[in-house]
């Protein structure tokens, strides 16, 4: 009786290592294939998690200005152009949607091998609604990072949906044109529209970031009659004057930029399209200029790969026509 109960316990517990051993296998080879580093390598599509895996992925210390927000950051600056103009290394790193709790892990990924001189953050997410981060939220991202496939579950259909599109640091063209009929939106108030206080709270986690690591971290807002009015304009100018940096109101500066709401937006002033992107970056580049921190990367070593990048999107602005 005692040796066959031996031999039971024996069988089950060698079962329960060969199912340990499948488990974990079954595990680690989709947390593999659905990883960010896998799928970029691979130019598959990482869907919301594209930006993660992008930002990860480029070179040891080779982005000087890191932009952040959701789809109003990337439709205003295009890294290509300012790399022509000034040679200054920059790198769109928002994405779709992006609420301020993601910006502040996109900023927490790219400090794990950059040193930016400067992030510009687009203000439109700080009135986007978050959850607060709290012990939940900490014991699952050590989940995720032990297996990708939890947090990347979503993604498994995105290969045979689509490859990713070209992108230019971050980048892309559009030329589609939907044009905005509403005329003014910025009308004389003195009120303000209230930044949500959870945002605020995460908004103080990516200041601080940047001090400890000697980011200079900017406001902007992108010209979008969809997104601004005075309101949120009021409250952003004593935001930033409450924390001591500097805030750049594209909306502000429509005239001088010469956007031309009837051929500039994409859809009908949410977003600029390429056309409107040129123009926007052209200011956003003598701001960051005007710092005088960064360098022209054009003949450091370190950049031949931007080079690649740009001759690639030259190439696609001669086809898009812009």
């Amino acid at each position: 009786m005692k040796k066959l109960k031996n031999s039971i316990k024996k069988n089950f517990i060698a079962r329960c290592f060969l199912f340990t051993g499948i488990l974990l296998i079954l595990l680690y080879i989709p947390s593999y294939i659905l990883s960010p580093e896998f799928m970029t390598k691979h130019e598959l599509n990482l869907g919301r998690n594209e930006v993660y895996a992008k930002v990860a992925n480029e070179k040891n210390d080779t982005i000087d200005v890191i932009v952040l927000g959701d789809s109003l950051s990337y439709t205003t600056v295009s890294p290509m152009q300012i790399w022509e103009e000034y040679g200054y290394a920059v790198f769109d790193a928002g994405a779709p949607g992006q609420n301020i709790n993601e910006t502040l892990e996109v900023l927490e990924i790219s400090l794990e091998k950059q040193h930016p001189k400067m992030a510009l953050l687009e203000t439109n997410e700080l009135y986007r609604k978050t959850k607060e981060s709290g012990k939940d939220s900490r014991i699952a991202e050590v989940v995720y990072k032990a297996c990708p496939v939890f947090k990347y579950h979503n993604v498994w259909k995105t290969p045979f949906v689509s490859r990713l599109g070209d992108s230019y640091k971050g980048y892309v063209f559009s030329t589609k044109v939907k044009a905005y009929k509403g005329g003014e939106y910025l009308f004389s108030t003195d009120k303000k529209r209230t930044i949500p206080k959870e945002n605020e709270e995460t908004f103080k986690k990516i200041k601080k970031l940047c001090d400890e690591n000697g980011v200079k971290l900017i406001l902007y807002s992108a010209p979008s009659p969809k997104c601004y009015n005075m309101e949120k304009i009021n409250a952003i100018n004593e935001f930033a004057d409450k924390y001591g940096i500097d805030y750049i109101d594209l909306n502000k500066e429509k005239e001088s930029l010469n956007i031309n709401w009837s051929k500039d937006t994409r859809d009908k002033g949410d977003h600029l399209n390429s056309y409107g992107t040129k123009k926007t970056t052209v200011f956003i580049a003598r701001k960051i200029d005007s710092y005088g921190i960064l360098k022209d990367r054009r003949n450091d070593e370190n950049f031949r790969e931007w080079h690649k990048v740009f001759e690639k999107y030259k190439a696609a602005e001669r086809k898009n026509g812009i």
